[in-house]
């Protein structure tokens, strides 16, 4: 009796396990990567007010970058995206929880 209780014990932990990978596959693949919306700033004003060019984050200082693409200056954790064409935030999170639960 006791291998029947453990048999359905790890099938059900299993069918679990598969639910969330399914799952946060699907939120993955369905949520909006996070578009930058395109901006009017000038190269030479990004370069002239080099002192506000940063944020301090915990006490780190983490420089600010230009897209010259998008006119805008990008957000910490982002990137200009050569397929779509835009710079896009990074959101990692249901990527990581979906590898975690896989």
């Amino acid at each position: 009796m006791g291998g029947i209780i453990e048999m359905v014990f790890i099938y059900l932990i299993t069918i679990i396990f598969l639910i969330i990978s399914i799952y946060f596959l699907w939120d993955v693949s369905t949520t909006h990567p996070g578009y930058l919306k395109l901006g009017n700033i000038a190269n030479e004003d990004f370069l002239r007010n080099s002192e506000s060019n940063f944020l301090m984050i915990k006490g780190f200082k983490i420089n600010l970058k230009y897209c010259e693409t998008c006119l805008i200056i990008r957000e910490p954790r982002s990137f200009h995206c050569s397929i779509c064409g835009f710079c896009v935030s990074k959101h990692g999170k249901y990527f990581f929880l979906f590898l975690f639960s896989s």
